[in-house]
């Protein structure tokens, strides 16, 4: 993806011949349940967030094009009325 460092099958299925950078937190197999529920909770955290940034955009672009149009459509009105 373009805005990730690395894609969720990275994350999870780390490959230890390409290791991922210091900054990025790693996900622990063997972890207690405890760590491995707050593991998915931020997976899940994310998605969502990404989400809600793509339908941001997505309502956005509409509002813009919605306005874009309005303005053609007026430009016109008032040509054809002069």
């Amino acid at each position: 993806m373009e805005l990730c460092d690395i894609n969720l099958q990275d994350y999870i299925h780390q490959d230890d011949s390409k290791p991922l950078p210091e900054a990025i937190p790693y996900f622990v197999k063997n972890a207690t349940s405890q760590v491995k529920a707050l593991q998915i909770w931020n997976i899940v955290k994310q998605i969502a967030t990404g989400v809600a940034f793509i339908q941001y955009r997505a309502t956005f672009l509409e509002r813009i094009t919605i306005l874009h149009l309005k303005c053609q459509f007026l430009e016109s009105q008032m040509s054809v009325n002069t």
